[in-house]
C-alpha cells in the first residue's frame, strides 16, 4: 500500500499543477446510466443488482458515464471548461488474469467541455508526463475516430456496423477485417482503403501524407487528417514527440468520437495496454452536447509494469524511531520523547514491557533505523542517547538535535517518488 500511494500521489501531484481538482462518484450507479453509454462489451461484464425500491442498479465498471452523469446533477453552472481527476475502484465480471482483475482500480482525468483540439493535446500530454514521471517505458499511440467513421458514413454504413468493424479494426486481423467488410456490402473501392489505412506505417506526419493520397477525394476524411496534423503541432508545443498515428484505434466504449489514444507497456503480455482516453461527446445529459476529453489509467497494470521494469520504489521503515525506556521507571520521560517525535516523523515505543536487549532485537527486526533510549543519565542531563542501529554508532545528545537528524533522514525517502 505504502507503494500504491506514493505512485498515486505522484500521479495526483501532475493533475494538481495542471489545474485539475478531485472527484469522487458513487461505488453504484443507475444500471440504465452503462447500458446507455459503456459499450456492448464492457454492458455484458456488468455487476448488476436489483435494491429494495426495485431499481436497477450496477457496481461502476468504469468513471466517464459518472462523472458525466455528476456533471449533469451537479456541475453545469460551473465555468467551462471543467479539470477533473479520480481514483476510483472499478468492477467488472471478467476472466481474471494478471493485470485483469474483477475489482480494479482506475486513475484518470476529464477535461469536461474542453471542445478544441488543445484540449485533447492537454490530456494526452498529461498522460505522456505521468508514465515519463514514473520512468516506465511505453509506447503511445493515437487515432481519430472519425477517420474511419465518415469513410463508412459515406457507404450509409448504420452506426452498429461501423462499431462492429471498428472492434475488428482495433484488433488488428486484417483477415477478419476483409471478412466483416464483405458481410456489409462495402464496395471495393471503400474496402481498399479500409485496408491501406489498417496497415499503414511510419512517422507521424509521413502517415498523414500516405493516408491523404489513400483517402484523396474524401473531403470530410481529409478534415479529421487535418485535425491530426494541428495535434501533431500541438503536442510538439507540449514536448510529447515519441509517438505513433494508428488510424485503427477503436476504443471499447460508445462515447468516444474524435481524437482517440493508448499507451503499452511491453512485457505485460495480453495486458499491456496500461492508458486510454480521447474526445466524447454525451449529448443525453447535455442539452444540445458538447465535447469533453479525458483518458484512465489502469492503476494496477502501472503497479505490475513497474515491478517488470524494475523501477525500485523506495520504501520507508514503518517508523523511524523507537523510544526505548531503559526501565520502566523512565516511562513517563520517554512518552514525552514520543510525543515530541511523532511532531517531526513516525515513531514507536514498546508496547510489552520488555528489557532493553529484547527492545533492541525488536527493532532491528522491525529494520526501523534509530532507537531513542532513555535512561538515568539522559534524564540527569535532560538529554537522549540516540543510537543508530545500522552502525551501531551511539551519542549522547538533546532531544531536538536528534530529532532534526531523524528528520533530516525521514526527509530522503521522498526524493526518488
Amino acid at each position: 500500500m505504502e507503494e500504491r500511494n506514493k505512485v498515486k500521489e505522484k500521479m495526483k501531484n501532475l493533475c494538481t499543477r495542471c489545474g485539475y481538482q478531485e472527484v469522487k462518484t458513487p461505488t453504484f450507479e443507475k444500471l440504465k446510466l452503462f447500458k446507455l453509454k459503456s459499450g456492448e462489451e464492457i454492458v455484458e461484464d456488468i455487476y448488476k443488482f436489483e435494491d429494495k425500491g426495485g431499481r436497477g442498479l450496477a457496481l461502476r465498471p468504469e468513471l466517464t458515464a459518472p462523472i458525466m452523469r455528476f456533471y449533469s446533477n451537479e456541475l453545469k453552472s460551473r465555468t467551462k471548461p471543467i479539470k477533473l481527476f479520480y481514483f476510483s475502484n472499478c468492477f467488472r465480471y471478467e476472466q481474471p488474469q494478471k493485470g485483469r482483475y474483477r475489482e480494479f482500480w482506475q486513475f484518470g482525468t476529464e477535461i469536461l467541455g474542453g471542445k478544441t483540439l488543445e484540449a485533447d493535446a492537454e490530456v494526452i500530454s498529461l498522460a505522456d508526463s505521468i508514465l515519463r514521471e514514473l520512468n516506465l517505458e511505453f509506447d503511445l499511440k493515437i487515432g481519430h475516430l472519425g477517420v474511419i467513421r465518415e469513410l463508412l458514413k459515406s457507404e450509409d454504413i448504420e452506426e452498429d456496423a461501423q462499431d462492429k468493424i471498428m472492434s475488428v479494426m482495433d484488433k488488428e486481423d486484417v483477415e477478419e477485417l476483409k471478412t466483416v467488410l464483405n458481410s456489409y456490402g462495402i464496395t471495393k473501392e471503400i474496402k481498399n482503403k479500409l485496408i491501406k489505412l489498417f496497415g499503414l506505417e511510419g512517422e507521424p506526419r509521413e502517415i498523414l501524407d500516405k493516408a491523404g493520397k489513400i483517402l484523396e477525394g474524401n473531403k470530410s476524411v481529409l478534415g479529421r487528417l487535418s485535425d491530426l496534423d494541428k495535434l501533431i503541432d500541438l503536442l510538439d508545443y507540449y514536448g510529447v514527440s515519441d509517438f505513433s498515428l494508428d488510424l485503427g484505434i477503436a476504443r471499447g466504449l460508445d462515447y468516444y468520437t474524435g481524437i482517440v489514444f493508448e499507451a503499452f507497456v511491453p512485457g505485460l503480455g495480453a495486458q499491456n495496454q496500461v492508458c486510454g482516453g480521447g474526445s466524447y461527446e454525451f449529448p443525453e445529459f447535455v442539452e444540445g452536447g458538447f465535447k469533453s476529453t479525458g483518458f484512465a489509467i489502469g492503476f494496477d497494470r502501472i503497479m505490475d509494469a513497474l515491478e517488470i521494469q524494475g523501477e525500485k520504489i523506495q520504501s520507508r521503515p514503518r517508523s523511524m524511531a523507537y523510544i526505548v525506556p531503559v526501565s520502566e521507571e523512565f516511562r513517563e520521560e520517554s512518552m514525552k520523547v514520543l510525543r515530541e517525535a511523532r511532531k517531526s516523523f513516525p515513531a514507536e515505543i514498546d508496547l510489552q514491557n520488555r528489557g532493553i536487549g529484547a527492545q533492541l532485537s525488536h527493532i532491528n527486526k522491525l529494520e526501523i533505523p534509530y532507537a531513542i533510549l532513555i535512561g538515568e543519565e539522559e534524564v540527569k542531563k535532560d538529554k537522549v542517547s540516540l543510537k543508530d542501529m545500522k552502525t551501531g554508532d551511539q551519542d549522547l545528545m538533546e532531544l531536538k538535535d536528534a530529532i532534526n537528524k531523524i528528520k533530516s533522514k525521514y526527509k530522503e525517502y521522498d526524493i526518488r517518488y
